[in-house]
C-alpha cells in the first residue's frame, strides 16, 4: 500500500516499502494531487486547456506511464442519429393512407424528404389530407418514383413487392441503426429505435418505435416487429413474421 507521508505540505510524497534505496519519495509536480492516481485510462471528456502536470521521480525509480486516451475515445460513446446513412431528399409516393401511413410520413417530414402524395386502393379516402400531403388516387395512379409501403399487413406489402419496383428506405431522426447492420431497401424504422452491429434488416420490415434490435439479429423479408418491443442478440424473426408490440424475443 501507498502510506502519506504526514504533514501541510501542499505536495504529498508516497512513502514505498524498504528496497534497495532505503526512503524513495515519489514528488508530485505543483497542481497534481494523488487523485490523478485514480484516474480512469478513458475520458468521456475532452482535456482542458493548458499543459499536462509532469510526475518528477526521485532517482531510481522508473515511472509506469498510463496511455493517453485514444482521440476516438475521448468523446461520448453513444451512437449519432443515423440521418446522415439514409438521408431521403425523396421524391416519394406513400402507399396507404391510415394511422401506419401517418407516422411513417411524420418521419418523412423529419426528414426533410418531398413526398408527392398518398394512393390508397380505398376510395373513400381520395382527395383528403393526412397532414398536409394529399391522398391523390389509388396504388395503380402512384408515380414512377420510390415508394413508401405505409401498410401494416406483411401479406399485403409482399404482394406489392414486384420486380422492378424501387421502394425508398426509411429511418427516423431519432432512431440509432450502427453502421455495422445490414439493411435492405424498403425497410422503415420509426422513432427512437435502435439497431445494433451486424443486425440484418431484410426487405420491406418495419420496425415500430422505440424497440431495440440487439446484436446479429435477423429480421427476414416483409417481417413486422411492434413498438416497443426487444430483440434480443441473434434473435430471429422468420419471413412475414410479426411480433407484437411490447415483446421480449430472446
Amino acid at each position: 500500500t501507498h502510506a502519506l507521508a504526514p504533514g501541510p505540505n501542499p505536495n504529498p510524497t508516497h512513502a514505498l516499502a524498504p528496497g534497495p534505496n532505503p526512503n524513495p519519495t515519489h514528488a508530485l509536480a505543483p497542481g497534481l494531487t494523488t487523485d490523478h492516481q485514480n484516474a480512469t485510462s478513458v475520458s468521456n471528456h475532452a482535456p482542458g486547456p493548458g499543459p499536462r502536470p509532469s510526475l518528477s521521480l526521485s532517482p531510481g525509480l522508473t515511472p509506469i506511464l498510463t496511455p493517453s486516451p485514444s482521440p476516438s475515445l475521448s468523446m461520448p460513446l453513444t451512437a449519432a442519429p443515423s440521418t446522415h446513412r439514409f438521408a431521403l431528399p425523396g421524391p416519394v409516393a406513400l402507399i396507404g393512407s391510415g394511422g401506419h401511413a401517418r407516422s411513417i410520413l411524420l418521419a418523412l417530414q423529419a426528414l426533410g424528404t418531398q413526398v408527392l402524395g398518398c394512393y390508397d386502393d380505398n376510395t373513400t379516402t381520395h382527395g383528403t389530407l393526412m397532414c398536409g400531403v394529399p391522398v391523390r388516387g389509388a396504388t395503380r395512379d402512384a408515380p414512377d418514383v420510390p415508394w413508401v409501403l405505409c401498410i401494416g399487413s406483411n401479406e399485403v406489402r409482399q404482394k406489392l413487392d414486384s420486380p422492378g419496383r424501387r421502394f425508398a428506405t426509411v429511418v427516423h431522426p431519432s432512431a440509432q441503426v450502427s453502421d455495422h447492420a445490414a439493411v435492405q431497401e424498403g425497410a422503415v424504422v420509426l422513432g427512437n429505435a435502435v439497431v445494433e452491429g451486424h443486425c440484418h434488416l431484410g426487405r420491406l420490415v418495419v420496425i415500430e418505435p422505440g424497440t431495440v434490435v440487439g446484436h446479429d439479429a435477423i429480421m427476414e423479408d416483409y417481417s413486422f416487429v411492434g413498438a416497443n418491443s426487444v430483440l434480443g442478440g441473434h434473435a430471429h424473426v422468420h419471413e412475414g413474421a410479426v411480433c407484437g408490440m411490447g415483446n421480449l424475443l430472446l
